[in-house]
């Protein structure tokens, strides 16, 4: 979620957040206020799957996901559900 990059970016905890490193290394200013989520999910397990999915659909993502998904499951994934 967000306020987990933000808190990652304002506690120096780079390493738990990709996004907050990148910040950092290429002297970026993120704007949280413009910033929003792809997709809510509630249930934590799925929005770790969702997430990985996301990311695996991007070619180039800022953040790391939660869990690894292999990239057989992309044709299932780039199939359009993720949009």
């Amino acid at each position: 979620m967000i306020r987990e990059h933000k808190c990652s970016l304002g506690w120096g905890h780079f390493d738990k957040s990709k996004v907050a490193s990148h910040a950092v290394q290429k002297e970026h200013k993120i704007d949280w206020t413009d910033t929003k989520m792809l997709q809510f999910e509630a249930n934590c397990i799925h929005r770790k799957y969702k997430e990985a999915a996301h990311m695996l659909c991007s070619n180039n993502p800022i953040s790391q996901p939660s869990l690894d998904m292999s990239r057989v499951c992309f044709p299932l994934i780039d199939n359009g559900w993720h949009k």
